[in-house]
């Protein structure tokens, strides 16, 4: 699951780039992560960083949003987080306020994430 995991945000981060759609890196991710027969946590997201942990733009989707249409331009630092599971789609919070589980309570799923700034080409990788 890990490697799949890690192919999938490579596989969105090479959509990142200034003038490209920013629904490209959930379609990416999405579209990877169903080659490895896992799917995406969907109401689970990345978002910009800068002065504060969660700035514009918010909802960087595991998935493509057609009606998304927003654009990457060049200086955005972004926290692309990629969920990837054995089956659920959604996440709910435990009764302990805190932890987030999946409604099966069967399925597993892992998340990894880097910071990036978007530039003309390759994003450039702060987390690496």
């Amino acid at each position: 699951m890990c490697s799949s995991l890690l192919r999938a945000l490579q596989e969105g981060l090479k959509k990142a780039k200034a003038g490209a759609k920013l629904s490209g890196i959930g379609r990416a991710v999405h579209q990877s992560a169903r080659r490895d027969r896992f799917t995406v946590v969907r109401n689970l997201a990345g978002h910009g960083i800068g002065r504060r942990l969660h700035e514009e733009p918010e909802g960087i989707l595991n998935y493509y949003d057609p009606s998304d249409g927003r654009l990457l331009t060049s200086g955005m630092v972004l926290a692309v987080e990629t969920f990837v599971s054995t089956g659920a789609e959604i996440v709910i919070e435990d009764k302990d306020g805190w932890s987030l589980i999946p409604p099966d309570r069967q399925s597993y799923i892992a998340q990894f994430e880097h910071t990036i700034v978007i530039t003309r080409g390759q994003p450039l990788i702060l987390t690496a």
